[in-house]
């Protein structure tokens, strides 16, 4: 049985969202930028990073904001489908398909280690 098996009963609830951008030199001629994730609910967040490599997507995500309705009771399972089915960069298209996959993953994984906050 995987780990997702394992928790996509478990509930949780978000009540809020926020992003917040990081950004580091690596070199003389890149700068790494992410995008922190913070899910709010019952008391706790978790948070989780963007891993896309694209600056300018980075840039849009964050400059959005918090525009998706992910507020409401779910189970990791139902969290993890419906940020499955949210265009979360509908400006440009990710530099590769393996990025759209892990970009729309982290927000879930925020969800599952605050649901293990939660639930002591």
């Amino acid at each position: 049985m995987s780990t997702f098996d394992l928790l996509s009963g478990l509930g949780l609830e978000i009540e809020s969202y926020d992003l917040a951008g990081l950004e580091r030199d690596v070199s003389s001629d890149f700068t790494r930028r992410t995008t922190i994730v913070s899910l709010h609910g019952a008391g706790e967040t978790g948070v989780g990073e963007d891993v896309t490599y694209s600056a300018d997507d980075h840039e849009r995500f964050q400059q959005a904001g918090a525009v998706h309705a992910l507020h409401g009771a779910h189970t990791v399972d139902s969290f993890s489908g419906l940020v499955g089915s949210i265009d979360l960069f509908p400006a440009a298209e990710p530099g590769n398909e393996w990025q759209a996959r892990e970009r729309d993953a982290d927000p879930e994984d925020a969800g599952e280690r605050r649901h293990r906050r939660q639930s002591g």
